[in-house]
C-alpha cells in the first residue's frame, strides 16, 4: 500500500478519517521525492522540492506552483471544472467532491467520480480536494 507526503500543513483528521487510511507522512522540508508508491501533497507554502519518481503530484490549480515535475502524474484541484479534482456542490454539512478525468493509481486507473462526504461548513475545500485526490492515488482498486 502507498503513502501519503504531506509537504505543509493538511487539515488533520481527513486521512484516515474522511477518506480511507493510507500512511501519511508531514513535512516541512524535504529535499528530493522518489517512490513511486508515494502521493506528494503541494501546499500552497510549500519550499521548492525535486520530485523524481510519485504516483502523483497534488497541487492547487487555481494558484499553482511555479515549478512543477516532468515525467510524473500532475493532478491540481481547484474552484474550477478544469482541475482534475474539483467541487459540485456544497451543503452547510457537506462537500460532493469530484474526479473529472481518469487518473492513474497504485492499482490501476480510477474512473471520473463524485463522492458526497461530511464537512463543516468553514472545511478547507483544498486540503478535503487534495485529501480525496491522495485517497484515490493509493486506496484505489
Amino acid at each position: 500500500m502507498g503513502f501519503v507526503l504531506t509537504v505543509g500543513d493538511l487539515s488533520e483528521g481527513l486521512i484516515g478519517g474522511i477518506f480511507p487510511v493510507c500512511g501519511m507522512i508531514s513535512a516541512e522540508h524535504v529535499g528530493t521525492v522518489d517512490a513511486a508508491d508515494c502521493a506528494v501533497i503541494l501546499r500552497e507554502n510549500s519550499p521548492g522540492i525535486s520530485i523524481k519518481n510519485a504516483l502523483g503530484v497534488i497541487f492547487n490549480g487555481d494558484t499553482p506552483p511555479e515549478a512543477l515535475p516532468d515525467g510524473v502524474q500532475l493532478i491540481s484541484v481547484g474552484i474550477g471544472a478544469k482541475n482534475t479534482v474539483s467541487i459540485s456542490s456544497r451543503a452547510a454539512d457537506s462537500i460532493t467532491l469530484s474526479l473529472n478525468r481518469t487518473i492513474r493509481t497504485e492499482n490501476g486507473v480510477c474512473e471520473p467520480l463524485e463522492l458526497p462526504v461530511p464537512a463543516a461548513e468553514n472545511a478547507d475545500v483544498y486540503d478535503y480536494m487534495s485529501a480525496f485526490a491522495a485517497s484515490l492515488l493509493v486506496n484505489s482498486e
